[in-house]
């Protein structure tokens, strides 16, 4: 999942650069992009209480998704090699070609509601879940004759369920620009991310001991209820604060707005940026992809239970990482250069991936703790940083909101794809670094708003 920069005077979501360069509305250079005066300090946590709402109903519902992390692995002791990652393929690629359409079907929505109706295609993977280990149990249901039923379910829900999280991410990060302003948009957006990264912790204990007392297939019903009440609380959610000025191209059409989406991929700041979109989806993939073989390989000997509990716990330390550095990580955005903060924690990235192959090596758990902290660490940073540059240098405007959910989305599609063609753990390892090493190459030429008017002034 997709949970993831200062220019003085751009930062009203949806309003013309124009106008916010004309506006009144200014405090010594700065402008929220709720477009309330940052004069008052009162302002850097105004409308912090919907952010922890927002952020607290996402981790339930992360919570219920936990078995995302835990579903490749359980789909092959089940005997549906590659489901998982192909299911996974599925999902990101129908989210990654809505996200072009996804602004013109919610143009005349509220962010609530569009968060609402896109939370709905969540449930139905956790009912193909469902279905699919029922199979185990009693191969006489229909979806369980040819194993092709069950592959077809699995990846159609997914399908399905891109297509609403297209609707959902876009509609979020517009609801957290709307809440934020110049001063705190990085702490707030470090705050939902630490929230939603909450899930890998609670997520992880839950399953470990859900998994190991009652089964794979209750740990499906049960995620399926948390889900439930995670959507329920999304309806209950406070609307977000309207912006200073309305979304200028709201009546665009499907081929204006696709224009102006692709427009933007060209831009030459975004060019810059691509590469690293791309690899914040990429280790999307991995993350949840290849640690789990690692894993295993050092536990060959187990049950599936006990495989999944130990699995569930090396998840639970990386969660511990995650949260810590989704706020610091914020909190660093704020102080410091967008690019000197993207590439730190890229470079942390190369720390997790020797670790890996070490981890790998050695054959050791002791090991895949530590290896799973590095990549808490990496992942939260490198996933923060996405959402942060979005809304802080593009306004967080919708198309800018679409072009993170296109190319992260494309990254995590390269990702299942390079997880399902190399199942040697090495060759995929060696294949991140070279990604990883141009990502990092091109990511040194970024430029935010902020060097950029330095450098014309």
């Amino acid at each position: 999942m997709s949970l993831q920069k200062s220019p003085p005077n751009s930062n009203f979501p949806f309003a013309p650069l124009e106008d916010i360069e004309n506006s009144s509305e200014q405090s010594s250079g700065k402008i929220l992009f709720s477009g309330q005066n940052t004069s008052n300090s009162t302002a850097r946590w105004e409308h912090v209480g919907k952010i922890i709402y927002l952020g607290i109903s996402f981790c339930i519902l992360y919570i219920a998704l936990t078995v995302s992390s835990l579903v490749s692995e359980i789909y092959d002791q089940l005997g549906y090699t590659s489901l998982g990652q192909i299911s996974s393929f599925a999902f990101y690629a129908a989210l990654a070609c809505t996200a072009l359409i996804a602004p013109v079907i919610m143009k005349n929505w509220s962010d609530k509601k569009a968060i609402c109706i896109g939370s709905l295609g969540y449930l139905l993977p956790l009912v193909a879940g469902v279905m699919t280990v029922l199979c185990k149990e009693d191969s006489s249901y229909a979806w369980c004759k040819e194993k092709s039923y069950i592959t077809q379910l699995n990846v159609g829900t997914n399908i399905i369920n891109g297509i609403s999280a297209a609707i959902l991410w876009i509609a979020v990060y517009r609801y957290i620009a709307k809440c934020s302003n110049d001063n705190n948009i990085g702490k707030y957006m470090g705050l939902f991310s630490a929230l939603v990264n909450g899930s890998d912790i609670l997520g992880s204990l839950t399953a470990a001991w859900v998994v190991k007392a009652f089964g794979q297939y209750n740990f499906f019903v049960f995620s399926f209820g948390l889900a439930v009440v995670s959507i329920l609380m999304l309806f209950l959610a406070p609307q977000a604060p309207k912006p200073i000025s309305p979304d200028p191209d709201s009546q665009d059409t499907l081929k204006e707005r696709t224009l102006k989406i692709v427009k933007l991929c060209f831009d030459e700041r975004m060019r810059v940026l691509v590469p690293f979109l791309l690899y914040a989806g990429i280790m999307t993939a991995a993350v949840s992809g290849f640690e789990y073989r690692i894993i295993l390989s050092t536990i060959p000997n187990k049950s599936e239970e006990v495989q999944n509990s130990i699995t569930a716990l090396v998840f639970t330390v990386q969660g511990v990482f995650t949260i810590l550095l989704a706020y610091i990580t914020g909190e660093l955005a704020d102080k410091y250069q967008i690019r000197k903060v993207m590439n730190w924690f890229l470079a942390s990235c190369f720390i997790a991936l020797g670790l890996s192959l070490y981890c790998y090596a050695k054959s050791s758990l002791a090991l895949t703790y530590v290896m799973a902290s590095v990549w808490g660490f990496s992942f939260a940073g490198v996933d923060t940083m996405t959402g942060i540059v979005i809304i802080k240098d593009f306004n967080g405007t919708t198309e800018a909101n679409a072009v993170l959910q296109l190319l992260s989305n494309i990254g995590t599609m390269i990702g299942n794809a390079l997880l399902i063609n190399l199942t040697n753990i090495n060759l995929f390892l060696y294949v991140m670094l070279g990604i990883l090493a141009v990502t990092q190459a091109v990511s040194l030429f970024y430029k935010s708003n902020k060097e950029e008017n330095k450098q014309k002034n």
